[in-house]
């Protein structure tokens, strides 16, 4: 059985138009532990309203709204995603001991390596110790961060690479549910369990 969302995306992307479409969220709206959307598919030309749609985001996690445009190739459910990782991976913290001449130069592979693993949507600061990076770098050990796993290791590639001592332990924080999915439209996503759509127009 097809989900109703996937549904949706099914039926928009395989009706033939008379032009180009683009989809608009206009309205959102929280109702206890659910975030209702309505989005608009119009004709790019005239502006022409074609269908009108709303998606329920049940027991949401988070969200970023942007109300503007966007394609029907932007409309996308997945079940792997960096935004999912504070729901559906384990952490780990990482502890290091050790100096550096150049902690700039740390840093900066620091954040190279972060962007390259969280494809630029996470920003550098989340996970690592909130004294700041510099801060505990200058402290020679200690708590550097708490991140998912994958992330993590990849964290101490770069510290062993500038031979700093490092060890890593399972979280206490356990954030595994397989269950979350983020949906993706335009610059927008909501993190959510389930997602119903129904057609309006």
């Amino acid at each position: 059985m097809i989900p109703l969302l996937e549904k949706m995306i099914q039926t928009i992307c395989s009706e033939i138009f008379e032009s180009d479409i683009y989809l608009s969220l206009v309205n959102f709206e929280l109702r206890e532990e659910i975030l209702l959307l309505t989005f608009d598919l119009e004709y790019e030309d005239n502006h022409k309203i074609i269908q009108k749609w709303q998606v329920a985001c049940e027991e949401f996690k988070e969200h970023r709204l942007e109300v503007n445009y966007f394609y029907s190739d932007d409309f996308k459910v997945l079940n792997e995603h960096p935004y999912l990782w504070d729901c559906t991976k384990d952490f780990s913290s990482l502890y290091f001991q050790g100096t550096v001449e150049d902690i700039n130069k740390v840093i900066g592979d620091l954040y190279i390596k972060h962007s390259e693993v969280t494809k630029g949507l996470i920003p550098f600061d989340t996970y690592i110790n909130s004294e700041g990076i510099g801060w505990i770098l200058n402290a020679n050990f200690g708590l550097f961060a708490e991140a998912p796993e994958d992330l993590i290791h990849e964290y101490a590639k770069v510290l062993n690479g500038y031979g700093l001592k490092t060890s890593v332990i399972p979280s206490k924080r356990k954030r595994k549910d397989k269950k979350y999915k983020v949906f993706l439209f335009g610059d927008s996503y909501v993190v959510a369990k389930k997602f119903e759509a129904v057609r309006l127009v």
